[in-house]
């Protein structure tokens, strides 16, 4: 028979623990960081000068520049500058001393006034300003006789035929005056406009010529050529140790 079970029970195997894991501790989320603002640049502004204008205003500027040409010679070629050295005039004071129309004249310095070659100080007023004062015959850097030239017939007349110059290759003064300009000039009838042009030859050399040295002083005054007095450069050579002038009508020659 089989034994009898004793009336204890067999004592239970403890229950294995289980292992802890290690408590992971909680990650703290890295704090936002406020973005930056971009810091504003000032605009890159082109170095000197006025802002660009629209290009319609550009334009306008050109198609119309050729008045503003002819108003400026047209006021030198009547000695408006001169008549405004001693201070500012109205108008209709002006036009009696420079001998033209009051309206005519006071219609042509507002315009002149408006592109700064002369000014306006008061309502039909005007005055020189260093722009129109170049204009001036007695001023030392006059430029007064190439604004008269500049619209003269000699300039004037070939440039209009700019198309033809354009399609065909032939100067302007042969489209204009079927000869050359110096040929042209020769002609009896066309004294009048040489003497215009050699006049600004002569200003406009003169006014950007250097200084002259006491020996080209002294040549010039010795000089038999009648035009000796635009000859302001002189040079000292450096072998010869000879000082030259240049005569813009004769050919270089010795000091004494």
């Amino acid at each position: 028979m089989a034994k009898k079970m004793s009336g204890k029970k067999p004592a239970k195997k403890p229950a294995r623990k289980a292992a802890k894991k290690p408590s992971r501790k909680p990650v703290k989320k890295a704090a936002k960081k406020p973005a930056k603002k971009a810091s504003k640049k000032p605009a890159i502004k082109p170095a000197g000068g006025p802002p660009p204008i629209p290009p319609q205003m550009h334009l306008m500027q050109g198609l119309f520049g050729f008045m503003v040409t002819k108003a400026i010679s047209a006021t030198a070629a009547l000695n408006v500058p001169d008549a405004l050295h001693g201070g500012p005039l109205y108008y209709t004071n002006l036009a009696s001393v420079v001998g033209a129309d009051q309206r005519a004249l006071h219609r042509t310095m507002r315009m002149l006034s408006s592109a700064g070659v002369f000014a306006e100080v008061a309502p039909g007023t005007y005055a020189n300003t260093p722009v129109s004062d170049l204009l001036r015959t007695e001023h030392p850097a006059s430029m007064r006789d190439m604004a008269v030239m500049i619209t003269s017939d000699s300039h004037w007349l070939p440039w209009g035929k700019l198309e033809e110059v354009l399609r065909t290759g032939e100067s302007g003064p042969r489209h204009a005056f079927g000869v050359d300009v110096f040929t042209w000039f020769q002609a009896e009838e066309n004294r009048g406009q040489w003497e215009i042009f050699n006049a600004a030859m002569t200003s406009f050399s003169s006014s950007t010529a250097c200084p002259p040295t006491s020996s080209a002083r002294a040549a010039i005054s010795s000089s038999p050529c009648p035009r000796a007095a635009t000859a302001t450069c002189s040079s000292t050579s450096s072998t010869t140790g000879a000082t030259t002038r240049a005569c813009r009508s004769c050919a270089t020659s010795p000091a004494p």
